[in-house]
């Protein structure tokens, strides 16, 4: 059974052991549990496989690895470059914050968005206790029985999300066009020639009052000190000293905290920092979510000025928080922005010194499409962190797919090509090591209640296509192939796709062409398991190109 990823923002320093054991007895028989052996099995087998063929390989064999895995590398290393500053904006934990915004009285709570049958995505405090999105929403409650669940409302979600947009469109070079959209919550951006811009400016022309527009309240703590404080202590009992057994998952580091009283993740000022954030000029307020520090802010002229600039205005106009990742190429940057969650930045330096020493160290999992499976079997072969991609790269030379040794080759180097970012419209690459830049996807999925009607699966297909379109408009591209991903009621996932005979962004045809993978699904399942497709999740996602509109 898959276990957490204690490298996930709010999940660090997790008792795995204890929060799996209870994952496991509570699911035994649920299709969740069916499919996670499933996946366990084959899991188990493709790893056995890499082993013996690891083992079969000579030195010499691995000699010739490591001889075509250095021309990589110097191909790599003579593309990289450390003449932009690429950022990376990251809501925090987007769905939830929405919600804690519009009922504050939700915010020192546990809370997930979705339904029992799956989460969409949790709160900091729910992730204390092991809660994570995409796991069952029944299991939630079982790993933390006061945990609140409140259904997604996507209206409002894309809403705040353009509000988003249109302040960063201020900072990128080549404006709201220029912005790659990755999803609702997160964006990058090229600030490169509005740093050089910015250095000239006054500082009234860097300076923002925390409010929406000049007239109205500032966006500022009002709370009675008193309520405040009784209300912050009683928090910090029940939430860092209850024995009551929902309160486990804190850290097995939590029992032995008299002997250092900083070294555990869930200290009372650990747990505060995962409410108000980590960046103590944006700080928010425990109860209200309003800042606590009053006034005009001055920013300055650098990267993490403007970075900051930008977090205080996207708070401004929306009342939510977001952290952010300053760095030379959109993978750096990626994982920079959640080193620092919530409500914080981080910079790694346009340096070949600083980009190495940054990335050496860390954990596969910290990047980007390294997800469980790929963890499992790097970890395998001896690859626990980046560093160790380039110790083993005369093995995976040949246990590797050549599009997967391309993308360990370029982690170790920590580089992106970010074809994207050169002011010429061109997409941005994905984290997929493909070298072609003349394509990314756009995606939008939606999770449901178990639902095996076909009226009601078609409409919900469609409300996708509709989504999709929109955000294709926006971002001025057209899509060719389209891509349906299929979440079943086992918890099976399934992707089909489908070529259109041009480029289009018209939601007729997206959806005609999506609608009849999903038509075509169902007659599959009819025929070859005797039940009607039943799913509880479904995406749409199409290969673009950029255009222009009229």
């Amino acid at each position: 059974m898959r276990g957490i990823n204690l490298h996930k923002a709010g999940m660090e320093g997790l008792d795995p052991e204890t929060i799996n054991k209870i994952i496991e007895e509570n699911s035994k028989g649920s299709k969740f549990y069916e499919n996670e052996m499933r996946r366990g099995a084959i899991l188990k087998e493709q790893v056995e496989e890499k082993l013996a063929k690891l083992r079969s390989l000579s030195p010499a064999d691995i000699e010739i690895g490591e001889k075509e895995a250095d021309k990589l590398l110097r191909n790599f290393s003579a593309e990289r470059r450390f003449d932009r500053c690429i950022i990376h904006i990251d809501m925090d934990a987007f769905y939830a914050a929405v919600e804690m915004r519009d009922d504050p009285s939700l915010r020192l709570k546990p809370l997930a968005v979705g339904s029992q049958s799956m989460l969409s995505t949790s709160n900091y405090l729910a992730r204390r206790y092991g809660v994570r999105p995409a796991m069952p929403g029944f299991l939630g409650k079982k790993l933390c029985p006061q945990l609140i669940i409140v259904p997604p409302d996507f209206v409002k979600y894309t809403e705040v999300s353009r509000l988003v947009r249109s302040v960063l469109g201020e900072y990128c070079d080549g404006g709201a066009s220029g912005l790659v959209v990755m999803s609702l919550d997160e964006v990058y951006l090229n600030i490169t020639r509005h740093l050089m811009e910015r250095a000239g400016w006054p500082p009234d022309r860097r300076t923002y009052w925390p409010r929406v527009t000049p007239k109205t309240p500032l966006l500022v703590c009002r709370c009675a000190k008193n309520n405040k404080d009784s209300t912050v202590n009683d928090f910090l009992v029940t939430s860092s000293t209850s024995n009551s057994p929902s309160k486990f998952p804190f850290t097995s580091s939590d029992k032995d905290s008299s002997k250092d009283s900083t070294a555990s993740p869930s200290t009372p000022s650990s747990i505060i920092s995962l409410v108000v954030g980590k960046d103590e000029a944006l700080a928010t307020c425990l109860l209200c979510g309003m800042l606590i520090k009053s006034g005009p802010r001055v920013f300055g002229t650098s990267a993490e000025e403007a970075v900051r600039e930008m977090r205080f205005r996207i708070f401004c106009a929306t009342k939510l928080t977001c952290s952010a990742g300053i760095a030379p190429n959109s993978l750096i940057a990626k994982i920079a922005s959640d080193l620092n969650k919530p409500n914080g930045q981080y910079l790694v330096e346009s340096t070949l010194e600083a980009v190495e020493a940054f990335i050496s160290p860390l954990p596969i999992r910290k990047v980007p499409g390294i997800g469980y499976v790929t963890e499992c079997n790097l970890k395998a072969f001896g690859v626990e962190r980046i560093v160790d991609l380039w110790k083993r790269r005369g093995s995976l030379y040949h246990l590797a797919s050549p599009t997967a040794l391309n993308y360990y080759m370029r982690i170790t180097l920590g580089h992106c090509e970010d074809e994207w970012a050169n002011g010429e419209g061109a997409p941005v690459l994905g984290f997929s090591g493909q070298r072609s830049a003349c394509q990314k996807s756009m995606s939008t999925e939606r999770t449901f209640q178990d639902c095996s009607d076909p009226d009601i699966l078609q409409a919900k297909c469609r409300q996708l296509c509709i989504s999709l379109v929109k955000d294709m408009k926006e971002a001025h591209v057209q899509g060719k192939t389209v891509t349906m991903k299929l979440k079943l009621d086992t918890f099976e996932v399934r992707t089909r796709s489908q070529t259109l005979p041009d480029y289009t962004c018209s939601t007729e045809i997206i959806f005609q062409c999506a609608s009849e993978i999903l038509k075509d699904e169902a007659k599959a399942e009819l025929a070859n398991n005797s039940r009607a497709l039943t799913l509880r999740l479904m995406g749409s996602n199409a290969f673009l190109v950029p255009t222009h509109f009229n």
